[in-house]
């Protein structure tokens, strides 16, 4: 799947923030979190990436932060984005979620995720969210909070 969407232009990877920021509407965190030294997820990367969003964003944007990260995560994520706003003097929104994942061979034969969870705009953050996924993709809209307790399954139906 990865490669067929890198092959049809539907998907790039890089590190140049403005470049990623400006490319398209759903802007996934995919950043390392290593143990703080209380063992806990260190999210200084996420964090530091949030930032860099928020510092040059220019049009509404959904921010996806992985599901492996501490619940209220999406909070802080909303709140490094929205800090950089004012310092531009504008304001743009902005709307957090989660991509949750599975492991193993359930998560390998589904070619989209199935849960995904609002932030502060669901219904613009769901859909945006939705139309980047398959068809076949079946999601469940739930808080910010609720959504890091969601786990993948298979769904019946």
């Amino acid at each position: 799947m990865v490669r067929r969407s890198v092959a049809a232009g539907r998907l790039h990877f890089t590190t140049d923030v403005e470049r990623a920021v400006q490319h398209g509407t759903i802007l996934f965190i995919a950043v390392g979190t290593p143990p703080d030294e209380d063992g806990s997820a260190g999210l200084q990367y996420v964090l530091a990436a949030a930032r860099g969003i928020g510092r040059v964003m220019t049009d509404y944007k959904v921010v996806v932060d992985r599901s492996t990260v501490p619940v209220g995560t999406g909070d802080a994520v909303d709140a490094a984005v929205a800090a950089e706003l004012p310092e531009r003097g504008v304001d743009i929104p902005c709307s957090v979620v989660s991509n949750p994942n599975s492991e193993g061979p359930e998560a390998r034969r589904r070619e989209a995720p199935v849960v995904a969870r609002a932030g502060p705009a669901p219904t613009r953050s769901g859909t945006a969210t939705a139309t980047a996924s398959s068809p076949r993709a079946r999601w469940i809209l739930s808080s910010p909070r609720d959504g890091l307790m969601i786990r993948v399954h298979p769904l019946n139906g």
